[in-house]
């Protein structure tokens, strides 16, 4: 059995203690209080001041930690989910903030920190996976329902934050895109950089891609591209060769990181908004994929009115304005002209200090006005509506549900069935009172029984 957790407030402890040194004993107050002997004998003597939790200090104090929560609960508000890894990545990058020492390894926190992190904060255990849209249930089939079912809860978002009426150029989408240096003859595909195609072909030296982050809106405005290079110092004729406001960044592979997305929000975003005087707050529809999302950058686009929006995962094919109106299309089609017509003049594959101005030829070959503008009506996001997409995109097998109610009500029992009685009785009892105070190692377990307790139908 587990260690029993604090059952009562401190104003029940400091009543209970006025009680003792008003003459009442120890044992008649912990019987009277439900408060054990050894926690009254311990405050008595003074070993543990009010509000002290037992067991060593923890490495961030109680604002600190709530702040970490607070980001979380912001994030799956806003359809992210938040990985263990975000959340190590994120404390870490707060303790050397604070310049603190730490037991910790390369000062990372570990396993026990994070279990314990998660026991201080039952509102982040049980609340946080419960504010993710239904629709972002691990799914690898996309149907009609799931899509409406994210609008509905999108529009809900967007009207508590007063935006959903707002202005075209306040509405925003960014995505990041690699191109491949030394593409054969009449093969040039833009590709996401989370693709395993790219992953795969960039252990190849001959097939080097490099990703840019794009950021347009909904009036047509397309702001400076960052080009990321993998270099750790980039060399002086590369730098030279970015064309004038674009972004440069620079990571260990040449992928955008947390870092290089903060610098781009925080360097080139957030300062084109306050020179074109774009009224706040605007909305930023962002893949629901992005691991970015970090404390600095949640932080920084809180404080200065950039509203973060997740697209639904596996369907920026429909809902993605950039994939929809400009990557696939219009921007693939050019830059292939264009890499062309440069191999045709130089008889030679791109270098490094080649690409910069050869995309931003190809950019400038694309008709932007009404490009974006179409893209973000076609994928319903301005104006806001479900009712836009091309429906008849989506696969016909996948039109309908691939687990119905009877079926996943027979999964249910079988569930049920595999796991201990008193562990399904936790459950159960959680699920009611929307709290769960069990192991840490069981909230997986949890949250799957849960998932399939909804799609029954009970």
């Amino acid at each position: 059995m587990g260690k029993l957790r604090k059952k009562w407030s401190d104003e029940e402890l400091i009543k209970a203690l006025a009680d003792i040194r008003s003459g009442q004993s120890i044992n008649s107050t912990s019987k009277s209080s439900g408060i054990p002997k050894s926690t009254l004998m311990s405050k008595v003597k003074g070993n543990r001041p009010i509000g002290r939790k037992p067991g060593p200090p923890t490495i961030l104090s109680t604002e600190e930690e709530a702040k970490i929560a607070r980001w979380m609960l912001y994030l799956s508000q806003r359809g992210f989910p938040v990985t263990k890894t975000q959340l190590i990545h994120s404390v870490t990058y707060l303790i050397k903030q604070l310049d603190r020492e730490t037991p910790f390894t390369d000062g990372r926190p570990g396993r026990h920190w994070y279990e314990g992190f998660l026991r201080r904060h039952p509102e982040i255990s049980i609340s946080a996976p419960q504010t993710l849209p239904k629709s972002r249930a691990s799914v690898t089939e996309l149907t009609e329902d799931i899509l409406h079912g994210w609008f509905k809860e999108v529009k809900q978002h967007l009207v508590e934050k007063q935006l959903i009426n707002i202005d075209g150029s306040r509405v925003f989408n960014c995505d990041e895109y690699a191109f491949c240096l030394s593409p054969k003859n009449n093969h040039v595909k833009l590709v996401k950089k989370r693709d395993k195609a790219v992953h795969n072909l960039t252990q190849n030296r001959e097939k080097e891609f490099l990703t840019v982050l794009f950021m347009t809106n909904a009036t047509d405005a397309l702001i400076s591209p960052m080009i990321v290079f993998p270099y750790e110092r980039i060399p002086y004729s590369v730098s030279q060769s970015v064309p004038t406001d674009w972004g440069i960044g620079k990571s260990e592979n040449g992928w955008m990181t947390a870092e290089t997305f903060y610098k781009y929000i925080s360097n080139i975003f957030e300062p084109w908004l306050t020179a074109q005087n774009i009224e706040r707050p605007v909305i930023l529809y962002v893949d629901g994929h992005s691991s970015h999302m970090t404390l600095p950058v949640v932080e920084f686009c809180m404080n200065h009115q950039i509203e973060l929006r997740a697209l639904l995962p596996n369907a920026t094919h429909l809902i993605q304005p950039l994939d929809v109106a400009l990557f696939r299309t219009s921007l693939e089609s050019s830059w292939r002209d264009c890499i062309n017509d440069w191999r045709v003049q130089n008889h030679r594959n791109l270098r490094r200090e080649d690409f910069g101005p050869l995309l931003k030829i190809a950019i400038e070959r694309v008709k932007l006005p009404k490009v974006m503008s179409d893209g973000f009506r076609k994928c319903g996001l301005f104006p806001f509506s479900a009712d836009a997409l091309q429906y008849n995109q989506l696969p016909q097998k996948t039109k309908k549900k691939s687990m119905t109610p009877v079926t996943a009500e027979n999964h249910l029992l079988f569930f049920e069935s595999t796991i201990d009685e008193n562990l399904l009785g936790e459950f159960r009892r959680a699920n009611e009172t929307g709290t769960y105070s069990g192991n840490v190692k069981n909230l997986g377990l949890f949250f799957y029984w849960q998932k399939i307790l909804k799609l029954s139908g009970k």
